[in-house]
This record gives C-alpha cells, structure tokens and sequence, in this order.
C-alpha cells in the first residue's frame, strides 16, 4: 500500500526471482530491471493480478513478468526485452493483460500469453518462447498497433508454439507497418492459427527450415 505522504515504487532488481502473493495497492508503479517477478496468490489464497499495485508495470531487458492463474492484469505496461539472461522466454511469461501494454523496445511474450488489450509502439513484436518453455500467445484485440515487424517463433529445441487470433486483422498492416515472419527450427514448430478471422499482413516469410512452420484455421466450420 501506499504510505500516507505519497505513492509507493517498487523495484526489483538483481538477477534472481522473488514472489509476491498478496494483493497489492500501492499505486507508484512496479519496475523490474532484472530477474523474474511471479505473482503468486494462488499458492496461499486467491490469484493476485493486483500483485503489481494500480500503477504501471515496467518490464525492462533482463527482466520478465510471470503471472500465475487466469485472472487479467489490468496495469498499463510498458515493456521491452526477451526475459533474463538465464530464461530467455519472453518479457512475459503466461499471464493475461487487459490494458494496453506499450513497447518502449523491441520485445517478446511467450508462454501462452493473452492479450486482450492493444499492443502499441513503434518497435518490433515476436510472439513465442524460443528457449525454456513452450508456449505460444493469444491476440484478442484488433487496435494492436505496434509499427515494427512480427514474428512467431517456434522453441529452438523440441516441442510446439502456437500463435492465435482471437479477432479478425490483431496484426497491425498497411503502411508504415513492419512484416511477419514464421522463425521455426528443426526440432521445433510453430503454428500461426488464425482460428476463423480475417488477417491482412504486409508480406509474409519464413526463417529456418521451413518444414516446421504451419498456418492453420481450426475454428468450427471452416
């Protein structure tokens, strides 16, 4: 909570991991500068999506978010970076957002994240954990407005990520915007579903081997 004279500010630091279980208030904003953050209520109690407070979560390069259970986050975001040093999965690991999360650098989310609030920023977006977990994204939202390129990454060592749509054009486009690009690897796949909506992309490309790469429409009836 705040302390009566003025707001709090959190900031974690150093390279290790802490949690936070309770539910928290504190509205000066939460800033991870290396190391994992997890939210963890579920463990003792309830699931804290309010673990970072009510102000803004900043996740900076060498640091990453990881929310346990479904319960969305409502914190504006501001993010850029791939996670730590030692798991490089994505500036988010799992968790749902439903604020806007802004890049302020190029970033990463994996882990099967869900996104349904927008996406904005002039930088680049990959979508998928290349290393320690599999897991893919969700985009649920159709003013996403990242400027910078897409890509969806497979894990580099063994396993299946998978990209959904859950609106039609989630992907920004047009001019002005970047490309999308499919990064598989031999051991790992990923697979962009565009679950029954439309999507218009700028142009279209694959990285890698190619043979592990796949676009698929698996809603009912299509």
């Amino acid at each position: 909570a705040d302390n009566g004279t003025g707001a709090v500010t959190v900031v974690k630091m150093g390279p290790g991991s802490i949690k936070l279980d309770g539910h928290n208030t504190f509205s000066g904003g939460l800033y991870l500068l290396q190391g994992r953050v997890q939210f963890t209520g579920s463990e003792i109690g309830s699931a804290n999506p309010d673990g970072g407070g009510s102000g803004p979560i900043f996740v900076l390069p060498g640091a990453y978010l990881f929310p346990s259970g479904t319960a969305a986050i409502t914190n504006a975001m501001f993010v850029a970076g791939a996670g730590d040093a030692h798991e490089p999965l994505g500036a988010f690991r799992g968790g749902t957002y439903s604020g806007m999360v802004t890049l302020i650098g190029d970033a990463s989310f994996g882990g099967n994240a869900i996104f349904n609030g927008p996406i904005v920023g002039p930088y680049s977006v990959t979508l998928g954990s290349a290393a320690t977990v599999n897991g893919g994204a969700t985009l649920n939202n159709s003013a996403n407005n990242w400027t910078g390129n897409t890509i969806l990454t497979a894990r580099s060592n063994t396993g299946g990520n998978t990209v959904i749509c859950g609106a039609d054009n989630v992907i920004p486009n047009g001019f002005g915007y970047g490309n999308m690009t499919l990064q598989s690897f031999a051991v790992g796949s990923i697979t962009w579903n565009l679950n029954g909506f439309d999507q218009t992309v700028n142009g279209l490309s694959s990285s890698g081997p190619g043979t592990t790469s796949f676009i698929q429409n698996s809603a009912v009836g299509t």
